[in-house]
């Protein structure tokens, strides 16, 4: 039988059967392992092959997108590099020019009033503001009291328009040695210290600011007055103007040398005068007398009252200081009475116990302050002015004389000659007067004409001119030297620019909120560039 024949005998079946293709059997054993097998047509199981499907052919970076990579890359550095350095030139430019800086207070308080940048403009010789601290230690109060961040800002702004002035950072505890430039002066970390040449003017927390104090529990500071001491002080230290001061110790064995060297930095030319054997000089504005302890020679005391006569003329000053001890004076009694001032016996107390900032019921009592001419200017109630051991003041009613300084309602004086029993409650009769003034001369009838007068101050309290109150913090200084200013015509002098209150409503930028925008400035904004660059690159590659 011939194959023909053998495909004829096959049934339709078979033929269908025989032309299936391969398929794949599944075998699952006990152990839940599938095995995979290839059924031919002859029901052969046979292993089936892995094969690997072919790796696509990897294409080559056209010319055109290398182009555009290579572009957006050198953008990016471009745009980076340009940012930064735009950070630091702005940084630069705001330190150097006046007029970067964007003050967004209600009332200017990191700028200079139109009186500042004249004051500044004029300054011939170099001047220094020195903070006798760290810069970054004052930083660090600035960021967490604003006031301090505007007395910073205040001190630099003078350089802004005079390359003459410059502020400084010098630590004292780092550098002791910086002391020995001022031998006369007690230095702290809070004091600034404003310079040109020999002379100086030392600011302290009361000079710069406005304290208050609450309920005598804390002080806090109520607003700022850097601009008025700064000018001040850089007024004093660059005016070559002076005012003759005559000075006369005879008879006194104190020693007044602090108080005279805060004259001369305030541009006070002082004469000594031996009385008994020289003339006051008649250019000199004011006559002081430091506490004697014998009385001055009938021929002495005639040329004090000579001198404020002045020929008719008067226009003369005088301030004695009497000794806290009790000496008698008569022929110097007999001058001061012609002014209406009597010194009086002993000394003064205070029990009121709120008004006693010393160790007794004579030291360190707190002064309360007449209105007059004198002080007008003085509104410093939180730095108190203080008297330790005054003899008392008797003013005449009938002639033209002024209270300055009283102790309180609950004061009395106890006279030098008092015992043990001596009873001070009882002798308590309140308001005693421990400096005055009193006036004298030729008073005008009509408004044409002028007063032709010479004015005689007495301060009963000769500690307040030591150097223990006047480098205290407390107001003494400023107080005296007001009235100097004032009774010799120094008016055209004194600066006044108004105090600036932080309140909530002004936009500052403290030393935190400042680093933060550096941070965003100089990290946040290059990376953020960096990476709009990288998103650019990625997107553009996968195209």
């Amino acid at each position: 039988m011939n194959n023909d024949e053998n495909k004829k005998e096959l049934s339709a079946e078979e033929i269908i059967e025989a032309e299936k293709p391969e398929t794949e059997k599944i075998e699952i054993n006990s152990k839940s392992e599938v095995k995979a097998y290839n059924t031919n047509s002859d029901g052969q199981n046979s292993k089936k092959k892995k094969t690997k499907s072919p790796k696509a052919p990897r294409q080559k970076m056209s010319k055109a997108r290398f182009n555009h990579t290579i572009g957006a890359l050198v953008i990016t550095a471009v745009v980076l590099v340009a940012t930064i350095l735009l950070n630091v030139v702005v940084s630069l430019m705001s330190d150097k020019l006046p007029g970067m800086s964007i003050d967004l207070t209600s009332k200017g308080a990191f700028q200079l009033s139109e009186t500042s940048i004249k004051l500044a403009q004029n300054v011939k010789k170099d001047l220094k503001i020195t903070f006798l601290d760290d810069k970054q230690s004052y930083r660090s109060k600035a960021s967490s009291n604003t006031y301090y961040a505007q007395v910073m800002a205040i001190a630099e702004e003078y350089g802004k328009y005079n390359n003459k002035i410059s502020a400084e950072y010098i630590s004292i505890v780092d550098n002791p040695n910086f002391e020995n430039k001022y031998p006369q002066e007690t230095l702290s970390a809070d004091n600034i210290i404003v310079s040109c040449g020999d002379k100086y003017r030392i600011l302290d927390q009361y000079d710069i600011f406005n304290v208050k104090s609450y309920y005598s529990t804390y002080s806090y500071i109520a607003s700022s007055k850097a601009e008025e001491a700064f000018d001040g002080a850089i007024l004093s230290v660059t005016s070559t103007e002076s005012t003759k001061l005559a000075i006369v110790e005879d008879n006194s064995t104190e020693d007044f040398t602090y108080f005279k060297n805060i004259l001369e930095q305030n541009n006070y030319e002082l004469v000594s005068v031996k009385l008994e054997q020289e003339d006051i000089p008649k250019d000199a504005k004011m006559l002081i007398v430091f506490t004697p302890e014998k009385d001055f020679s009938k021929t002495a005391a005639k040329k004090i009252r000579t001198y404020l006569e002045n020929n008719k003329e008067y226009g003369k000053n005088m301030l004695y200081i009497p000794s806290s001890k009790t000496y008698k004076t008569p022929n110097l009694d007999e001058v001061l009475s012609d002014w209406g001032i009597t010194v009086g016996d002993g000394l003064a107390y205070e029990l009121e116990s709120s008004s006693v900032y010393g160790r007794n019921m004579y030291d360190g009592i707190l002064c309360y302050m007449g209105s007059n001419a004198f002080t007008s200017k003085f509104d410093d109630n939180s730095a108190p002015v203080i008297s330790s051991y005054a003899r008392p003041i008797t003013l005449d009613s009938d002639a033209e004389t002024q209270s300055l300084l009283q102790y309180s309602s609950k004061s009395g004086v106890c006279p030098s000659d008092a015992d043990d029993s001596y009873d001070f409650t009882g002798n308590a009769k309140g308001n005693i007067i421990i400096a005055g003034y009193g006036v004298n001369g030729i008073f005008a009838n009509d408004k044409k004409s002028s007063d032709k007068i010479s004015t005689v101050f007495v301060f009963g309290s000769s500690t307040m001119f030591e150097k223990t109150i006047l480098a205290s913090t407390y107001s003494d200084q400023k107080y005296i030297l007001a009235m100097l200013s004032e009774s010799c015509g120094r008016v055209d002098q004194e600066i006044s620019v108004e105090a600036k209150e932080l309140t909530q409503y002004d936009v500052q930028i403290d030393n935190n909120s400042a680093s933060v925008i550096g941070l965003v400035c100089y990290v946040g904004l290059p990376i953020a560039v960096i990476c709009a660059g990288l998103i650019v690159f990625v997107k553009r590659r996968n195209k």
